[in-house]
């Protein structure tokens, strides 16, 4: 959902300038993780979250001031390149009754909250949009405490298929319930997430239009040409994909996606046996460190002969292991509707345990 927010940040530039803010740190239970972030207009118009209620409200009002307080010459795109201001707010969600702002969630909040001006803020939105579209993740660096510009740069080296996250930085002002104050606050924008659903049936499109509302990029495959006529998802969304390719070609295109997800909602046995023997042939090595899951839908029947044929084909067991078969979450799913709401609950499942679980990037669940 990247790629959404700084389209709208890039729009809204073109009108003037807008604030950013910015979840830096947390302290206990509270609604958002580090990184959430919401812009706000002048008006009040805002895009994106940071977790609602009166915290979200002090922080639209903090927002508010710093934009009336610019110079009025921003409002001209040719306004000096050199300004920038921020400022430093806490949510105190725990329900302390000498706290302006409560709640009940139980924890805090340090939120950053920096001025964007048109005449260089629409540079960076650009570069962030161009990027995410090419499925690129973009290291941006937002500094605190000084008139320096946020700035955006390639992602540092790496060997691996990963990349290594710096360390989160802390807050510009001396709370008790956070850490030293640094200088600055760093993070990857990452592009949406990739789900290739394989199948484009009842299922398939199901999966497709719940997973489009998770965030996720869609691409279906269908070897049957009249079930990859990509009318059959306009409605869904104009960015879905869809390919009659062989499932082979198809994977191919993968190798240099961030977090690549794949859902097996075939039409029998032996398409599933099809995908997964390309898939995790040794000449698809270049797609496995990509991979972030695999689910299969069928009855436990199914998928154990599935993996009986791929064992014999010599395929390793720990290999399959990684597969989510039957594929979702149980919560007694019948229709196709049903189904795709399970995938996709696992989907998310997933992607948050990968996430929290490692300071290194998605880790690949092949090697």
């Amino acid at each position: 959902m990247q790629l959404e927010f700084y389209q709208r940040v890039n729009k809204a530039l073109h009108h003037g300038a807008v604030a950013i803010a910015t979840v830096i740190e947390i302290n206990g239970s509270v609604p958002r993780e580090v990184g959430a972030k919401m812009m706000i207009e002048p008006t009040g118009i805002t895009a994106g979250t940071i977790g609602g209620g009166a915290g979200e409200a002090s922080i639209i009002e903090a927002a508010i001031a710093l934009l009336q307080n610019l110079d009025s010459s921003d409002s001209d795109f040719s306004a000096p390149t050199d300004q920038a201001s921020g400022t430093a707010v806490t949510i105190d969600l725990t329900g302390a009754t000498q706290r302006q702002t409560q709640g009940v969630c139980g924890g805090t909040m340090q939120v950053w909250v920096s001025c964007w001006l048109s005449s260089w803020g629409r540079a960076i939105a650009q570069a962030l949009c161009q990027r995410l579209t090419q499925g690129k993740t973009t290291l941006l660096v937002t500094p605190l405490h000084s008139a320096q510009l946020p700035y955006w740069q390639e992602p540092f080296p790496s060997t691996s298929s990963t990349v290594e996250e710096p360390e989160v930085q802390t807050s510009p002002e001396h709370d008790p319930n956070f850490s030293i104050p640094m200088a600055e606050f760093i993070e990857y924008i990452r592009p949406n997430p990739t789900l290739l659903i394989v199948g484009g049936g009842h299922v398939g499109i199901a999966l497709a239009e719940a997973a489009t509302f998770a965030g996720f990029r869609i691409i279906v495959q269908d070897d049957r040409p009249e079930f990859a006529e990509a009318h059959r998802f306009q409605a869904i969304s104009p960015n879905v994909e869809v390919s009659a390719e062989a499932i082979a070609t198809v994977l191919k295109d993968f190798a240099e996606v961030d977090e690549l997800y794949i859902a097996l909602v075939t039409r029998g046995v032996i398409y599933d046996l099809q995908a997964l023997e390309c898939l995790l042939s040794p000449d698809m090595a270049p797609v496995w460190q990509r991979i972030r899951y695999i689910g299969m839908m069928g009855s436990l029947k199914r998928i154990r002969y599935v993996f009986q044929c791929l064992e014999k084909k010599g395929l390793a067991s720990d290999r399959l292991n990684t597969i989510h078969a039957p594929i979702g979450v149980e919560i007694g799913a019948l229709t196709p509707a049903e189904i795709a709401i399970s995938i996709c609950a696992e989907l998310v499942q997933t992607r948050r345990k990968s996430v929290n679980s490692s300071s290194t990037g998605f880790p690949p669940i092949l090697n």
